[in-house]
Order: C-alpha cells, then sequence, then structure tokens
C-alpha cells in the first residue's frame, strides 16, 4: 500500500503541477522530492527545471545584449556628432566670439580693445567658445537620443509623462536664455563698466578698464550656465509637487532652507563677487517662490475643476 502511494505521488499531473508551481517560485515541494527515497520519478522534473533556468538564462542574457548593442550604437553617435558639432563651432568661431561681445560693444563702443597677455590665449579662447556652443546645442540631441532609448520600456502613461517633462525643460531653458542673453547680462555688462570706468571729478583718481579677452568669455559662459541651471528649478520643483514628493506645509516650515540653498548655489556657481553673488541667489530663490506658487495654483484648480464635475455628474444622475 505504501509503494504504491509514493507512486501516486510521481504521476504526471503532479509533476506538471510542481513544475506548475517551481515557475511560480514555489519551491517547498520541489526541496522535499529532491529528499525523497525515489530519485528515478525527481529526474524528468529535474530536467524540466533545467531546461526552464537555461531558457530564462539565454533570454535575459539576448534582452541584455540587444541593450547593450544598442546603447553602444547611440553612444557612438553621440560622440561622433559632438566632434562634427564641436569642428563646425572651431571654424566659425570667430562669428561665434562676435555674438558673445555684441552686447559689450554695445555699451562700451565699437572702439573697445580686448588684450591676450599669453601667447595661446586666442586659441585656448576659440576652444573654450567652440567647447560650450556645442555644449549647448548638443543637450537638445543628447536627450532625444536617450528618449528614443527610453521610450520603448516604459508604459503610456510614463511615456506621457515624460514628453511633458522634457517639453517644459526645453521651453523654460529657451526662455531664460534669451532672457540672460537679451536682458540681465547686458544689465550687469552696463552697471560693472560704468563702475569700472568711472572717474572722480577731482582727477585725484582715474580707472581704465582692460579686458581680457579669455576671462571675459569665461564670465559670459559661467552666466549663461547659471542661468541653464536656474530654468530647470521650475520644472523639478512642479514635478516634486506632482508626484508627492513635496508638500506645501514642508515647504513653508523650511523656507529658510531654501534661502541658505539659493545662496550656496549662487556662491558656487558665481565668480567671487558679493554683488553679483546676491543677485543670482535673489533670482533662483525668486523662481523657487513663483514656482512653488504656480504649482500651488494649478493643483488647487485642478482639484476644484474636479469636485465642480463631480457635483454636476450628480446633479445629472
Amino acid at each position: 500500500m505504501k509503494r504504491q502511494k509514493k507512486q501516486k505521488i510521481f504521476s504526471k499531473k503532479s509533476r506538471k503541477l510542481l513544475f506548475k508551481n517551481f515557475s511560480k517560485k514555489n519551491f517547498g515541494k520541489i526541496i522535499f522530492l529532491l529528499f525523497y527515497r525515489n530519485n528515478a520519478a525527481v529526474l524528468p522534473l529535474l530536467k524540466k527545471i533545467y531546461i526552464f533556468i537555461i531558457k530564462s538564462v539565454n533570454n535575459m542574457y539576448s534582452s541584455l545584449n540587444y541593450i547593450f548593442k544598442e546603447l553602444k550604437i547611440r553612444f557612438v553617435w553621440i560622440f561622433v556628432t559632438f566632434l562634427l558639432t564641436f569642428f563646425v563651432c572651431y571654424h566659425y568661431s570667430e562669428y561665434l566670439l562676435f555674438l558673445l561681445i555684441k552686447p559689450f560693444l554695445e555699451i562700451s563702443g565699437p572702439n573697445s580693445l580686448f588684450l591676450c597677455t599669453k601667447l595661446t590665449e586666442s586659441f585656448n579662447t576659440y576652444c573654450i567658445i567652440s567647447f560650450f556652443i556645442t555644449l549647448f546645442l548638443f543637450i537638445p540631441y543628447f536627450c532625444y537620443q536617450m528618449c528614443c532609448f527610453l521610450i520603448p520600456s516604459i508604459y503610456k502613461y510614463q511615456r506621457a509623462i515624460f514628453l511633458q517633462m522634457v517639453k517644459a525643460s526645453g521651453f523654460f531653458f529657451i526662455i531664460v536664455f534669451l532672457l540672460t542673453f537679451y536682458w540681465i547680462m547686458p544689465f550687469f555688462l552696463y552697471f560693472f563698466y560704468k563702475l569700472s570706468t568711472n572717474t572722480i571729478q577731482t582727477n585725484l583718481l582715474m580707472i581704465q578698464l582692460q579686458l581680457k579677452i579669455y576671462d571675459f568669455i569665461f564670465f559670459t559662459f559661467r552666466f549663461l550656465i547659471i542661468s541653464t541651471i536656474c530654468s530647470q528649478i521650475p520644472v523639478f520643483i512642479f514635478y516634486f509637487f506632482k508626484f508627492k514628493l513635496i508638500k506645501i506645509v514642508n515647504v513653508i516650515q523650511f523656507r529658510k532652507v531654501f534661502i541658505f540653498f539659493s545662496i550656496l548655489l549662487s556662491a558656487l556657481l558665481s565668480p567671487p563677487d558679493v554683488v553679483l553673488q546676491l543677485s543670482i541667489g535673489f533670482f533662483i530663490y525668486f523662481l523657487i517662490e513663483l514656482s512653488i506658487l504656480l504649482s500651488f495654483v494649478q493643483f488647487n484648480y485642478v482639484m476644484l475643476f474636479s469636485k465642480k464635475r463631480n457635483e454636476i455628474v450628480d446633479n445629472i444622475k
């Protein structure tokens, strides 16, 4: 009688059920079989388990191999595009240099002079111009390649949120960049130029400004990089509120932390000038407060609109 019960345990139906349980990560019965006396009945099940593991490992390896191949191709395209853009920008570096110093020439006049105190300073200036202009032009292409890589592996609603985030980031980047280049930076250049070229009426002291071209270009690009970083602050804060990573109550409680963060960020990004650091810190804090206010108004408006819509639907019913 006992032998008959043992044979019933290892019937075909019981083995199929055990294999299904294995695929669902239920190993208790399989461990029981491994230590059971009748090893001949365990061998078919172990063979199926081995085949299942080999197939899963092969599928995982093939999928990872496909992912790494796609990444390799995309990074090759990114590298080639970066090099081509850099060489094109270096070829037209004189025209780009004129566009960058044009706001200063409108303030100081067309007869202004820029100094080069080293033999390689002009070459370094052209290389820096080419590199930073390439970087600004290259960021959209890099985001496009990353979007093409990530979009097939996410859900449709995640894809919509991701594309919305990319569009908002690009919109704020363009708006803040144009405002900085055509309005904010000329204002600072005018202020510092008048401060540096001011003469005392008693003629006891005369200050004459002689700019180095390398320092001026480096100052301009640092200013533009600060503006691009600041342009992404509203996007991050808006989506932090949207995904409920930050609450309004916590923002009100830790407002001093935001003030300290804005001053610290301005001190890290801007040159060692107190007026410039305070103005950039004020601008960063203004962007933080404005983005918090707009996100708060939008989410309250959405909540009120949803409540009114539910009331209208209830009245119709």
